[in-house]
């Protein structure tokens, strides 16, 4: 045991020693800190292109609704259905609705599905609530629409001569009542704060980097251990003790960049659940001990071992959801994403 507390004691001090290393380690909560400045800078509305191809009938108090939406989510029309795609292609807009203007006519229809076209960017995390404000829109003013066809059709008011005047106040008198609270109703509206915001979409972002540095750091004590190979330190010792002081090699620097990692996770405030965060990064390098193992006794040569950092730091930038998922667009590649460990510590979230 004293000798297993030596050994951890003289390889974190080499690692901390290494001048590659620790500006690698220091870079991590760098990059983090300048990442998080950036979303905090910039505007946390959240934009939703619009697009109906008619400005009158029984829609346009649906769009001009949605279009005095309050709180965070801002509706706006755009020319044509080319424009809300490319606005949510290019980051724009959140996502994009196509609204036909036969919406009413095809719900009065009894049709109750793909009536809309909903266009959503693959890395939106906040569709879904989207989805309901843009419902709880279409059922208020959808509810308008059917009283009103009530009242002209079924109501004893619909061979009445006073017919016009009852329809000329119903606007008025059901948006009163909607919003005197002497109804029942749903209404969803933007309640989450900046910050919420910025927690959710910094989320994925930020635990990308954190599993690439381990990754990183992975390689780091892997190298340090060819090196050793090469220095001849471990030719008078046992296999088991050699295999012991491969695990310390890379472990090492894997679990100095993991602490490093869990004080950038909790002073981004996104630790909600503390022992599940220590259990999620404490598995995730004992998979790239793993990986570190097995890699190195397929590779004998530490120059081809180097050359494989590259690789895989690439491979888990493009296939794994660090900033973006590709496999969204380009199914085809899920499969990649498999042999990428980033993946693997991004999938516990």
């Amino acid at each position: 045991m004293k000798s297993l507390l030596t050994h951890i004691f003289y390889f974190t001090k080499r690692q901390l020693k290494q001048v590659p290393f620790l500006l690698l380690l220091l870079l991590f909560p760098l990059c983090i800190a300048a990442f998080t400045h950036i979303n905090h800078t910039e505007d946390t509305t959240i934009r939703v292109a619009l697009y109906t191809d008619s400005d009158s009938g029984a829609t346009a108090p649906l769009i001009e609704n949605l279009l005095h939406n309050d709180g965070n989510i801002h509706f706006y029309v755009c020319e044509d259905k080319a424009s809300v795609y490319t606005d949510v292609a290019v980051g724009h807009a959140e996502c994009g609705y196509l609204i036909p203007s036969t919406l009413y006519d095809s719900l009065d229809q009894k049709h109750k599905s793909n009536l809309i076209e909903v266009i959503e960017s693959p890395s939106t995390v906040l569709s879904h609530v989207i989805n309901e404000v843009v419902y709880a829109k279409i059922f208020n003013s959808y509810a308008l629409h059917l009283l009103k066809e009530y009242i002209t059709t079924d109501s004893p008011f619909a061979d009445s001569s006073i017919l016009s005047d009852i329809i000329a106040k119903t606007d008025s008198l059901y948006y009163t009542h909607m919003t005197d609270q002497s109804t029942f109703h749903f209404d969803y509206t933007a309640t989450y704060q900046a910050q919420t915001l910025q927690k959710q979409v910094l989320l994925s972002p930020i635990r990308g980097f954190i599993a690439l540095f381990i990754f990183l750091a992975g390689f780091c004590g892997c190298i340090n251990y060819y090196n050793d190979k090469e220095n001849h330190i471990f030719d008078n010792r046992a296999l088991s003790a050699r295999f012991q002081l491969q695990i310390l090699s890379i472990l090492i620097p894997a679990l100095l960049m993991t602490l490093m990692g869990y004080i950038c996770l909790f002073f981004a405030d996104l630790i909600t659940q503390p022992l599940y965060e220590i259990a999620a990064l404490l598995l995730y390098n004992f998979l790239v001990l793993l990986f570190m193992l097995v890699l190195s006794h397929i590779v004998k040569q530490k120059v081809l071992f180097t050359s494989t950092i590259s690789i895989f730091c690439i491979g888990s930038l493009l296939f794994t959801p660090v900033f973006i998922d590709v496999t969204a667009y380009l199914p085809i590649l899920k499969p990649l994403q498999l042999c990428f460990l980033p993946y693997y510590y991004l999938a516990f979230f």
